[in-house]
């Protein structure tokens, strides 16, 4: 975890999803209120080499100065970085790479908004964790929709997609990630099935394609989410609405359409483990003796 310098790295940070006014709001209040960031924004970068896990490593060789566990059961570990010979490794070593953002798009928002009204040097920075794409423990998964009134998304679905049915969750998942295109998405309305684009390009990502051909007019507080396909699926059954499956992708997907200058739709991935507010505390305002 670190603290990062916005002006100079704001165009360094790539969000991938799109924010809502409401969150943002509330995150700006509470920050007025505070002058505390109280939870990290969480950005990873890649590592294919291995070098950043490496070094990060041999900073936690000691004992940690704390550990805990939170309410989900994710257990958390801290060390202080404090030599100068490691802290400049370790800015060397970030300096040259772009941090995808994966969680806290609304903070990050906020935080540069902050940024651009406070003179404080404290105020120009933010909370930062940041993770390697490649680490094991890292999991991304797809968040699945649910929508109302979904007749014409439905007749949408059949103008534009090849349609496979599906006997169950399982097997429409098999299909799925069989499938090569990443637009393939699957869908219950009665019954399960898969849906493949005819036209879609080799990198368009289902969560986007969704957005632009099946929710084209669709107000946003007809649509609700999930990342457990199971209590999709009983939704869908209990309230006889549209449940709309994307397809598990890799981090690498996103980086690649992000790093085009694109974004995904608000709730498009959730990674996993989300990291717990309140293992660290900044000031965003300079100390007054």
């Amino acid at each position: 975890m670190a603290s990062l310098e916005l002006k100079k790295n704001k165009s360094q940070v790539l969000p991938h999803e799109r924010t809502l006014s409401g969150p943002k709001k509330d995150r700006l209040k509470l920050i007025k209120m505070l002058h505390v960031n109280t939870s990290p924004i969480f950005g990873t970068v890649s590592d294919e080499n291995g070098k950043v896990r490496n070094l990060l490593q041999k900073c936690s060789r000691s004992k940690p100065l704390v550990r805990g566990q939170d309410t989900s059961g994710v257990r958390y570990r801290l060390w202080r970085v404090a030599a100068p010979e490691q802290i400049t490794k370790i800015e060397k070593l970030f300096k040259p790479r772009k941090i995808l953002l994966a969680d806290g798009h609304h903070r990050f928002r906020v935080a540069c908004r902050y940024a651009a009204n406070h003179r404080s040097p404290e105020a120009g920075r933010t909370l930062i964790y940041i993770c390697a794409e490649q680490d094991p423990g890292l999991l991304m998964f797809a968040t699945h929709r649910i929508v109302s009134q979904p007749k014409e998304i439905v007749e949408r679905i059949h103008r534009f997609c090849r349609i496979i049915p599906c006997a169950s969750l399982k097997e429409m998942d098999r299909l799925l990630q069989k499938e090569r295109s990443l637009a393939a998405f699957g869908y219950y309305n009665g019954s399960l099935n898969v849906a493949i684009p005819f036209r879609s390009s080799e990198s368009s990502l289902g969560v986007e394609w969704v957005r632009a051909h099946l929710f084209r007019g669709v107000s946003l507080d007809r649509i609700s989410y999930s990342r457990d396909a199971q209590e999709l699926l009983r939704w869908a059954k209990h309230q006889k609405k549209l449940g709309i499956f994307l397809k598990e992708i890799k981090v690498s997907d996103v980086r690649r359409w992000v790093e085009k200058g694109r974004l995904l739709p608000q709730k498009s991935t959730f990674f996993y483990p989300k990291i717990a507010t309140g293992l660290l505390f900044r000031e965003m305002e300079e100390q007054r003796t």
